[in-house]
């Protein structure tokens, strides 16, 4: 089970800035994973300092910082700053593997429709994530995405990422082009690989 926990949010007094001292009831402590909600990606690489509180004293479960969410997307309909180029978003790349000395096992790239519309934001992404586990190799990597017909950034990065997947597992089959195709003709054989896949491998 995981859950997810709102400790930023630059709407309200709990800004990105606030320095507060998080607690966990009792009742999380059955998660398998906790989400912490939301890094602004205007302002990375700055990582707000409740999330590295909490990071930094939770044990024996991944923690990790999810990116962006509705607000940091619509508010704003522009590329987030270091999706503008693979430039950018390879040295945004360096700067977030800082965050695993804080605690942080991963991210989640929750960029949704406005800034994910952007043609760039799906190709810088990848980079994005494609530089970040080459410097921190088993650092978690998630992709949310939902309805239809998407966000044009979730489903590049999805599908990118299943075909390269793909190649490494030498799925035989041909038309094999999408997550959807690939797993729902596929299942037996993906679903053993991907129990072994749990902390997402490097892409």
């Amino acid at each position: 089970m995981g859950l997810y926990l709102l400790i930023a949010d630059d709407t309200t007094a709990y800004t990105s800035q606030r320095d507060w001292e998080p607690e966990l009831p009792s009742y999380m402590d059955d998660a398998n994973v906790l989400w912490l909600a939301f890094v602004n990606p205007y302002t990375m690489p700055d990582l707000p300092p409740a999330m590295a509180r909490l990071a930094g004293k939770v044990t024996g479960k991944p923690v990790i910082a999810a990116l962006g969410g509705q607000l940091y997307s619509k508010q704003q309909p522009k590329a987030w700053p270091w999706l503008a180029s693979v430039k950018a978003a390879e040295e945004m790349a360096g700067a977030v593997a800082e965050w695993a000395k804080l605690g942080i096992d991963g991210i989640d790239l929750d960029i949704e429709t406005g800034a994910g519309d952007r043609a760039e934001a799906g190709p810088n992404m990848m980079a994005f994530i494609q530089k970040l586990q080459q410097l921190v190799p088993g650092f978690i990597v998630t992709q949310p995405v939902y309805g239809y017909p998407g966000v044009d950034a979730e489903n590049y990065v999805v599908n990118q990422g299943f075909k390269i997947m793909r190649q490494r597992w030498s799925v035989p089959l041909a038309s094999c082009t999408t997550v959807e195709l690939c797993l729902s003709t596929t299942w037996t054989t993906t679903r053993k690989r991907l129990r072994k896949s749990l902390v997402s491998p490097s892409l």
